[in-house]
């Protein structure tokens, strides 16, 4: 799993050069400010860390919505699917954009490449349970 502290890391680490562009222009003031982007951290942008999964065994760093506040509880996404604040097909389904929010800046964010979500359930049955969740809350 690479941890992408800067867009110039984005740029340099990230191979999509549709995810880096959806990336910066996810966040309206990186857009903005993409004069002085490269050098800036992303987690001022995002709230958290940004996160690009390699492997399948990378799933396990990204915990689940309802263990957040149980440090006993260490199930992760690959252990079972959750509901998260965003968990989502970008880019015509090459990767699922996953967001954890943990304060009022935002949160982690996991991007999953088509290749591992397609080899774990669990990853798309989250995409469908967060879906879910937000259709009863929104309705």
């Amino acid at each position: 799993m690479l941890e992408i502290k800067t867009v110039a890391q984005l740029i340099e680490l990230c191979s999509s050069e549709p995810l880096v562009e959806y990336i910066i222009n996810a966040n309206e003031q990186l857009a903005l400010d993409q004069d002085n982007a490269e050098a800036e951290d992303l987690q001022n942008y995002f709230g958290g860390n940004v996160f690009l999964i390699q492997k399948t065994v990378d799933l396990k760093e990204i915990p689940l919505v309802s263990t957040l506040h149980d440090e006993h509880d260490t199930r992760t996404i690959l252990d079972t699917p959750d509901s998260f604040d965003m968990c989502r097909e970008i880019l015509d389904g090459a990767f699922i954009e996953i967001m954890l929010m943990t304060n009022n800046g935002g949160g982690h964010t996991y991007y999953v490449p088509k290749s591992v979500a397609d080899g774990t359930p669990n990853v798309r049955a989250s995409v469908v349970l967060t879906r879910e969740a937000w259709e009863e809350k929104c309705y």
